[in-house]
């Protein structure tokens, strides 16, 4: 006779011994097992729905407010020369260097000079003094000077424009757009060379000048909207992601976005800002395995996982069989993540559960003109000794294997489409250009899940 169920603790270890049976063989036993009970039946499948029911209960599924601060889950990284590559045709609209200013007295008599910029700037990332968060636009320029309004003299040199990155959230569209700062940028550097002055040599009246064209362009210059980075496109859209912050990296040249999410993630979830980012990758998403978790248990509430099913494997929300998880994980070694889950029978017969743990792998597929990450995943086995009710029994149906396999094949199914919606995460948006990324890899390890991409930028078609 079985014994009546205690409520279970939650196991994290997965290195009990694990017995060669799929994952139908629990619901085989769930389904078939016959033995005599008596009056305890009933109390033993109440006992048991409670005890799910408690199970499910205990994790905290609700959403929150999103943080404003770290640790961040998800971390976005770009190379200086994507980011180069992102804002090209963005920065080259309205280049923030421009502008008469004062030249000094010249033996001529009192002189302006006239600054514009030559090409498309270019941004570099280092480190600025006093700015953490400023990037650098290095801008080639023309310069005439002028006498009362006649041509005097014509020169050239360079700037290096530090501007502070801005973030501006877009609550009605979901998204945070990170902004060029010229309100705030100055002249970090710069060299002039006109009519015999050159700036290196003069630095009382080129400091002079600096400081007049700095004036210009936080004067004229209004904030620009560099790219935008949008949420997901998950469940039922209640699931929400924004930017947080912004890392300036001059030493690895790089800027890495840190992002929140309004799930509820357990202490301790974070990623590393500072995770080195292999060569020739233009953009990282990296993604802390516990949200992979997370984001599974809500998909459950919200129903796209489904948590109830009938007695032929399919979605019921009154069905008596259940599935709640135990653990999602980074494992030990390759591209893979160790899926804990429990099935139930919670009523009409001999109730428990039974541990299972079914391998998910995370593969880079080839689809037309892009890559993706697919997610699959394999047989589900039985876990010795964590089962209770019916689930003791299990491993002696094995004749049933094959009749059950329904609910976890739609389990299956289920959870690996979510994973990978939320694993192919690519909402960066430039405005006027369509952007085409393509995954180049896929890396698991014990901090983080990393997707690498690359991409092309096109002009958006004016009737777009």
């Amino acid at each position: 006779m079985f014994r009546i169920a205690a409520f279970p603790s939650r196991t994290r270890s997965l290195s009990v011994k694990k017995a060669p049976l799929v994952a139908g063989l629990a619901l085989g036993v769930m389904a078939s097992f016959v033995g005599c009970r008596g009056e305890d039946l009933s109390f033993d499948c109440e006992n048991q729905a409670m005890n799910f029911l408690r199970t499910v209960d205990a994790e905290d599924r609700e959403l929150r407010d999103i943080p404003d601060n770290g640790p961040f889950p998800v971390t976005m990284t770009i190379t200086e020369d994507s980011l180069n590559r992102l804002v090209a045709g963005v920065i080259d609209d309205e280049v923030p260097f421009a502008g008469s200013v004062p030249f000094g007295v010249l033996p001529e008599g009192p002189g302006e000079a006239e600054f514009e910029a030559n090409d498309v700037p270019v941004v570099i990332v280092r480190d600025v003094a006093g700015c953490r968060k400023c990037v650098v636009l290095r801008v080639s320029f023309g310069v005439r000077l002028d006498q009362e309004g006649d041509p005097l003299s014509s020169g050239s040199g360079f700037a290096d424009i530090a501007v502070p990155l801005e973030l501006e959230a877009n609550e009605e569209e979901g998204t945070t757009v990170i902004l060029a700062n010229y309100s705030e940028a100055f002249i970090d550097d710069w060299y002039l060379s006109v009519y015999g002055f050159d700036s290196d040599k003069n630095e009382t009246l080129a400091g002079a000048l600096k400081l007049l064209m700095t004036e210009e362009i936080q004067a004229n210059f209004e904030p620009l909207p560099l790219f935008n980075i949008g949420s997901w496109e998950i469940g039922r859209g209640q699931v929400k992601m924004a930017t947080r912050k912004v890392f300036v990296q001059g030493e690895q040249q790089r800027i890495v976005l840190g992002l929140s999410t309004n799930l509820t993630l357990p202490e301790g979830a974070g990623l590393d800002v500072e995770a080195p980012l292999p060569e020739d990758v233009a953009i990282g998403v990296s993604m802390d395995p516990i949200l992979l978790d997370t984001m599974a248990r809500r998909m459950m509430e919200e129903g796209e996982i489904p948590t109830r099913y009938d007695e032929d494997g399919n979605a019921d929300d009154d069905g008596i069989y259940a599935v709640s998880i135990n653990e999602i994980e980074a494992g030990v070694a390759g591209n893979n993540l160790n899926t804990e889950f429990r099935v139930w029978r919670t009523a009409d017969g001999y109730c428990g559960f039974a541990s299972l743990n079914m391998p998910v792998t995370l593969d880079l597929v080839e689809g037309g003109t892009r890559n993706r990450v697919e997610v699959s995943a394999g047989n589900a086995v039985l876990i010795e000794g964590e089962g209770e009710g019916i689930g003791v029994a299990a491993e002696e149906e094995e004749q049933l294997v094959e009749d059950n396999q329904d609910l976890i094949s739609t389990f299956r199914q289920s959870l690996t489409e979510q994973l990978a919606e939320t694993l192919n995460y690519e909402e960066l948006g430039v405005e006027g250009s369509r952007i085409k990324f393509n995954t180049t890899d896929v890396a698991v390890d014990a901090d983080a899940i990393n997707t690498y991409l690359d991409f092309e930028i096109f002009e958006k078609p004016s009737d777009e």
